[in-house]
């Protein structure tokens, strides 16, 4: 077996260098790129089909690294990809490792810790997962289920204190299956207001029906109990 070709994309540049003198001084191991943005990483990652990426979580955005694993797994799917996080936090690294991610290593780890965790996953014998694979994939879209639905719960509901009064009433109306024109003539005005009233609402919630809201609320219930 040849060496171990590893790229690395962190956006500083020492980190990077450091990196790379460490890895070089490994004897089956090779550093054969660095980049330092996430749109020259994707290219480099098409290009040359590294064996190991090691990727830093924070870039352009606090998640840059998280979001774009998807996109990377696509152009280069045999790529083992190992976070680099100084944060010490297991929310991150849980949603990298969701992403895809196959495993992370704290941003200081020039050391053995680092080199035995490329060797691992390069190997198959990762440590972090010694979970059956069909269980843990299943672990991974459950969880991923579960952070999704609080991420929109959290959104919906952020939307729903800036609506007014009157555009709340009129949403539980539609919510109860009330048509544009019982709310209108409930509230004596015209159809088309309650429709401009319902645009609004479709705006606020990021949503293309009213069909689509409603079925967002009814999976969140937050009507159910009002």
């Amino acid at each position: 077996m040849g060496k171990i070709r590893i790229l690395i994309c962190d956006d500083m540049v020492g980190v990077c260098e450091g990196y790379r003198m460490h890895i070089n001084m490994e004897k089956d191991f090779e550093c054969i790129g660095t980049s330092y943005c996430s749109e020259d990483c994707a290219k480099m990652m098409k290009e040359l089909k590294p064996d190991v990426l090691l990727l830093d979580i924070q870039m352009e955005t606090e998640t840059t690294g998280i979001d774009i694993i998807p996109q990377l797994k696509e152009l280069s799917p045999d790529t083992k990809i190992i976070m680099l996080t100084s944060y010490g936090d297991g929310k991150y690294i849980f949603l990298a490792l969701l992403n895809g991610a196959d495993g992370y290593v704290v941003k200081s780890a020039y050391n053995d810790k680092l080199f035995q965790s490329i060797r691992e996953i390069c190997n198959d014998g990762n440590s972090y997962f010694k979970l059956n694979s069909e269980i843990m994939e299943a672990f991974k879209s459950e969880a991923k289920n579960v952070y999704n639905s609080r991420n929109s719960l959290l959104f919906v509901m952020d939307q729903m204190v800036k609506l007014s009064i009157g555009e709340y009433e009129i949403l539980k109306d539609i919510y109860n299956n009330k048509t544009y024109k019982t709310i209108a003539n409930e509230r004596v005005v015209e159809e088309c207001t309650i429709k401009t009233t319902a645009s609004r609402i479709l705006k606020k919630f990021e949503v293309e029906s009213m069909k689509e809201l409603k079925a967002i609320l009814k999976e969140l219930r937050l009507f159910d109990s009002i």
